[in-house]
């Protein structure tokens, strides 16, 4: 049988949340560059434009996406580094 720490758990878990966001990190840099703007100032665009572009809008759903799938990782990011977790069956 194979005995494997909490710790070790937890270290592995954070390598993944880790790899997970800076991938998600490098999709909105992309979008960044793309549009030289940071989120905010693209949204504030977007809705300012007489005529939609639809494939600006699909930009935007997705950067939507990643900010709000970058919050979730920052808050289970800080629980695995603060030890907030629970190794079930």
């Amino acid at each position: 049988m194979l005995q494997v720490s909490k710790k070790t758990v937890g270290q592995w878990l954070l390598l993944s949340l880790l790899a997970e966001q800076r991938e998600l990190l490098e999709r909105t840099r992309q979008l960044e560059m793309k549009y030289s703007l940071g989120f905010v100032d693209f949204e504030k665009k977007l809705h300012q434009q007489e005529h939609e572009v639809f494939g600006q809008w699909d930009d935007f759903i997705e950067w939507q996406s990643l900010n709000t799938a970058l919050a979730e990782l920052r808050t289970k990011i800080d629980d695995v580094e603060n030890g907030a977790i629970r190794v079930v069956d």
